[in-house]
């Protein structure tokens, strides 16, 4: 059982960092489980630390997403070889899973990995995400997909994540579930919901038994295209604005994820 977590001596331990930095991260793992993504305390977001491209902050093992706050986060070091922690509270997991990615992608600064149900069901699909819902349709030529070779919890599998997501931003874990990356954590988050929306609608229009209505390959382009633009477009930052939206829903029903 993990130790209790002295939020007070975390926060000075770190106060290098930016508190809101902190706030966004711990934010986010609330707005996951709101959204019903969470897996109790299995599962990770990382975020690299500005200014220290070596550290990332991840959650410890055996706190709730629903309890998260932003004291309670802890760092974890990037070496050439692999993942490390100068934390006992961390699970192999993270290094496992994350380190590979922030080391090979200075151009991610925040990684989130699920386990939703409709996340697993897709990629134990043989063919993966689909092409035919407007979801799937925005995103599924930006997706990797990475053969299941066990639990994540051997770090030479890192690397070897790190290598099949190569410069794409949505990796299937297959038989396992999703990873998603961004320049940030709203932009991860913004692309998560995308893709787990995707799964969810792909097993909801095959439940009707009935013909799946196929998309054009050059409306799939012009839709990949548009959600680049959406994702950067200039006064309308779409997942600052869905994120700070969530954000509201979380803070009306615990705000203490900003201690």
């Amino acid at each position: 059982m993990p130790k209790p977590i002295n939020h007070t001596l975390a926060a000075r331990r770190h106060s290098a960092e930016s508190a809101d930095l902190r706030r966004d991260m711990a934010a986010c793992f609330r707005i996951i489980d709101v959204l019903g993504w969470s897996e109790h305390i299995f599962n990770h977001v990382t975020v690299r630390i500005p200014g220290d491209p070596k550290h990332v902050l991840v959650n410890p093992f055996g706190v709730l997403y629903s309890e998260m706050r932003a004291s309670a986060l802890v760092r974890m070091s990037l070496l050439e070889s692999g993942a490390h922690t100068d934390s006992p509270d961390i699970s192999p997991a993270a290094p496992a899973l994350h380190g590979g990615i922030h080391r090979s992608r200075p151009d991610v600064a925040a990684v989130i990995h699920t386990h939703s149900t409709a996340g697993v069901a897709v990629a134990c699909d043989y063919d993966g995400l689909n092409r035919n819902n407007v979801y799937a349709a925005q995103i599924v030529d930006d997706v990797a997909y990475h053969e299941f070779g066990g639990l994540t919890v051997d770090a030479a599998e890192s690397d070897r994540i790190a290598a099949s997501l190569g410069e794409h931003h949505l990796l299937i874990l297959r038989n396992h579930g999703l990873v998603a990356v961004g320049a940030s954590i709203q932009e991860a988050l913004f692309r998560m919901f995308t893709l787990q929306r995707a799964c969810e609608v792909q097993l909801a229009a095959r439940a009707g038994g009935r013909l799946v209505r196929p998309i054009k390959d050059d409306v799939i382009a012009t839709t990949g295209r548009q959600f680049g633009q959406l994702l950067a477009f200039d006064g309308w930052n779409a997942p600052h604005v869905f994120f700070e939206a969530l954000r509201r829903r979380v803070d009306r029903l615990d705000p203490t994820y900003r201690q």
